[in-house]
């Protein structure tokens, strides 16, 4: 290590003990106990590993922030204007940042996009009118809940018995305006279907009352706690609360900056370290991950850091960013994510850049910039405005990222690690946390499957059939990996071999929504009608929101002469979403066919006015 990095490093050093100090004075009690890997061997300092899988831990019962507000008011006052409160808040409670004044949008001919508000509740409209301008349909859907701070903008999501959904329609509170949602294709897209799940969950609510018997499902009330809490980053609090009620009983409360560099890490990483994939180690939830393990534990994420070759980045890559910069690599695992940020407030605005300038002068110094004077002049003198420049995010449209590789010379791309386990992926945390042969190949088979499938990795489908295949033997009964392995024979045209996988899959697992999707879709497009039906009727079953399951069910009601069941389906299909041409058309000769002429005539006069909007113009001669 040269001079330089080592004065750096101390430097880095003392600037991360004065941080650690001034919150250990603000959060007084909560912040001087004893992290879990000391409380299990106080002699032995902070260590490698917790004993019986971290169960000791998991065994603690969560008591919501409001019981830490009782002692920690000055923390708690701080934390409730915090971007990561504002994760996620209730429509009807909530005070708005959105502008309602101009809340309609068009990204096509004939279809626009409407907010309203009535009284406390919010609604968002798909809309399509016909050449003459009149109105084919208007579909409203109440929206009950808004993630996000509005640093950057809005999600909103639709509540239905046991589920969340998202709307189609965000807010983009850096350009003041509404569009549609990050991976809404004007052309096509899920509208008010996409599912929330418990990954995104995990992430953007506090604490979720998951079903611990089917995946993705909720219980009644949905939430525990709505916003992000003390807990995410604390650990559960039941075993600090009743120590300082009774000092018998043992402190088991987590302060981050106690933990070894890795598992202090892995606090921040369980939501900031998206990657380019992040797969369920076999046996776990999305909800599992404690302050105090290492984010290994329960992801196996891939990371590419060589992602900013077209001057963008993904929206949750900061810990990735963060770790492949100088400054960290430099600081001799001294630097972590609250070096620069206080892990109860936030710094917003103007007063930003004075903020994190101070930070970045206990390294360096101001004779160090050879920026020339104007420039500096010109941004304030601003570290990060040359250093942390904003980037544009690859996967959510009309908002920009702080780039947290700090970049002497921004512009200059750095190099693709040579640590790789395939197809140019690291493993995170590789070697931190032990991963055996079989659960390496499972979760990079599960990753290039899933890149397969979007495209992102072409002639990938058969790499991840060879991996999962060599897993498959350790874990006869995941089926997640048995989803994968399926999809890709299926990406291989092997249709047939892929149905025997997923049926397998269901044999372990009979409510897996995603297996009974797959097979649904599958056994209709082969025609073996019959199948289709009974895995449809599981399907809807479980998940009766799904517009195209109900029109493939319609289909394959009228295939069978089950005219009545048939029509009902595509009704109900129409009436979660009444663009879908096919159904209209379906249920003409449906209607036609029951002797409900009316209805049948009524139907021919949507399906034309549908199409006529919805067809590209002929091409010229």
């Amino acid at each position: 290590m040269s001079p330089k990095t080592l004065r750096c490093s101390a430097r880095l050093r003392w600037v991360t003990t004065i941080i650690s100090a001034v919150i250990l004075v603000s959060a007084a009690a909560l912040l001087y106990t004893k992290s879990p890997s000391e409380q299990v061997e106080s002699n032995s300092g902070v260590i490698d590993s917790f004993p019986d899988g971290f169960s000791e831990f998991k065994s603690i019962q969560f008591v919501g922030s409001q019981a830490c507000a009782e002692c920690h008011a000055g923390e708690w006052s701080k934390w409730q204007s915090h971007p990561m409160f504002l994760s996620m808040t209730e429509i009807s409670s909530r005070a708005t940042d959105e502008d309602f004044s101009a809340a309609e949008f068009s990204p096509l001919p004939h279809v626009s996009y409407q907010v309203e508000r009535r009284d406390m509740a919010v609604f968002h409209h798909e809309m399509m009118t016909d050449k003459k301008l009149e109105t084919i349909y208007d579909q409203a859907e109440e929206v009950r809940y808004a993630i996000g701070s509005g640093q950057q903008g809005h999600a909103y999501l639709l509540k239905r018995p046991g589920m969340l959904f998202t709307s189609p329609i965000n807010w983009y509170s850096r350009t003041n305006h509404w569009d549609l949602a990050p991976g809404y294709n004007p052309a096509g897209h899920q509208r008010f279907e996409r599912r929330v799940t418990d990954s995104c969950l995990s992430c953007h609510a506090g604490r979720v009352a998951d079903d611990p018997q089917a995946k993705d499902r909720l219980l009644e009330p949905a939430f525990h706690e709505l916003s992000i809490g003390c807990e995410r980053c604390h650990g559960a609090g039941e075993q600090h609360v009743k120590h300082h009620r009774n000092a018998s009983v043992a402190d088991m409360i987590v302060n981050p900056t106690k933990l070894d560099p890795a598992r202090r890490d892995s606090v921040c990483a369980q939501c900031h370290l998206q990657g380019v994939e992040r797969v369920l180690r076999s046996g776990h939830t999305d909800f599992d991950f404690r302050p105090g393990q290492l984010i290994g534990e329960i992801w196996t994420i891939f990371v590419d850091q060589s992602s900013e070759k077209d001057g963008s980045t993904r929206a949750v890559s900061h810990v990735e960013q963060m770790q492949s910069s100088q400054c960290f690599t430099g600081s001799d695992g001294q630097m972590s994510c609250t070096t620069c940020h206080d892990p109860h407030s936030a710094e917003h605005g103007t007063q930003s850049a004075g903020v994190y300038r101070t930070k970045c002068l206990t390294c360096h110094n101001t004779e160090s910039c050879a920026a020339p004077a104007a420039d500096r002049s010109f941004s304030d003198d601003s570290c990060i405005a040359c250093h942390m420049s904003a980037i544009a995010a690859s996967d959510v449209p009309h908002a920009v990222h702080t780039n947290h590789r700090i970049l002497r010379r921004p512009r200059r791309l750095r190099q693709k690690s040579d640590s790789t386990v395939g197809s140019g992926l690291t493993v995170f945390q590789d070697g931190l946390v032990p991963l055996s042969d079989a659960e390496r190949k499972r979760s990079l088979g599960i990753t290039l499957a899933r890149l397969a499938e979007r495209g992102d990795f072409g002639g990938s489908s058969l790499k991840a059939e060879q991996l999962l295949r060599q897993a498959r033997s350790s874990f006869a009964s995941d089926s997640m990996l048995l989803e994968w392995l399926g999809t890709a024979l299926t990406q291989q045209g092997r249709s047939f071999e892929a149905a025997a996988v997923w049926r397998q899959g269901l044999q372990h697992d009979p409510q897996n929504e995603a297996l009974l999707y797959r097979l649904a879709q599958l056994t209709h497009d082969n025609g073996d009608h019959k199948e289709a039906a009974g895995y449809l009727e599981r399907f809807l079953k479980i998940n009766p929101w799904h517009a195209g399951m109900y029109g493939r069910h319609a289909h394959v009601m009228g295939m069978l002469g089950r005219y009545p069941e048939g029509i009902r389906s595509a009704e109900k299909s129409l009436e979660l979403d009444p663009s879908l041409v096919q159904v209209h058309g379906w249920l003409i000769d449906a209607y036609r066919m029951s002797g409900q002429s009316e209805a049948s005539v009524k139907q021919t006069q949507i399906y034309h006015r549908l199409i006529e909007c919805t067809q590209p113009p002929a091409a010229n001669p």
